[in-house]
């Protein structure tokens, strides 16, 4: 079902979908590219797959009020067929997001707050990083942290390759929703990016 769907001030249209459906159910949202669909599912090996692939296209349909088809570069980014609006799509755990913005390089990334990142935190984060960790909020820090690094990761062009050596996330007090503040330290450019927490998850997005 749709969770949450929302034009953003800044110019984004952030969608997230809670996937409860049968596939032959997330199938019924498609009238023109229900057969394309249908082909492309057929050869995913996993019902789970199957179900983020199908919810983010219903996402994208939503949002643009029109079905339409997604292609992938070189670099695995997405894009719209045929359309000038740029795109980022996400999806762990039950839930997909899609954020669409009519021009701006766009990034999303949806976490679910889970005690197997406390064995990867010193993988992706610097030593300033774990220094400020707030260790009362521990776990859903650092995941947003790492989900924050996603997002960047999706925005820039892909450059970013050591999670702790090349982005660097400016110490902040955790809210239930907020803005945060990361660096691309190749580039030596800061970015501003949102996030918002629901349930055990935390989603994450930004542009360009």
């Amino acid at each position: 079902m749709l969770f949450y769907n929302k034009k953003l001030i800044n110019g984004y249209s952030l969608a997230i979908w809670k996937i409860e459906e049968s596939v032959e159910q997330l199938l019924s949202h498609f009238y023109t590219y229900k057969e394309a669909m249908t082909t492309q599912i057929t050869s995913m090996n996993s019902e789970k797959r199957q179900k983020e692939f199908l919810a983010v296209r219903v996402l994208i349909s939503k949002l643009l009020g029109v079905e339409n088809g997604v292609i992938y570069n070189s670099d695995g980014r997405p894009s719209l067929l045929n359309r000038d609006e740029k795109i980022s799509i996400s999806h762990t755990q039950g839930y997909a997001s899609v954020i669409i913005h009519p021009n701006r390089t766009v990034g999303v990334d949806i976490e679910q707050c889970r005690e197997k990142i406390f064995r990867i935190k010193h993988k992706f984060l610097s030593a300033f990083e774990l220094a400020h960790v707030d260790l009362q909020n521990e776990l859903k820090y650092l995941t947003l942290l790492w989900s924050a690094k996603e997002t960047l990761y999706k925005i820039s062009d892909n450059h970013l390759v050591e999670f702790d050596e090349d982005m660097e996330v400016a110490p902040l007090t955790l809210s239930s929703c907020g803005q945060l503040y990361i660096t691309d330290k190749k580039v030596e450019k800061r970015y501003e990016l949102s996030y918002q927490f629901f349930d055990d998850f935390v989603i994450v997005y930004g542009a360009e």
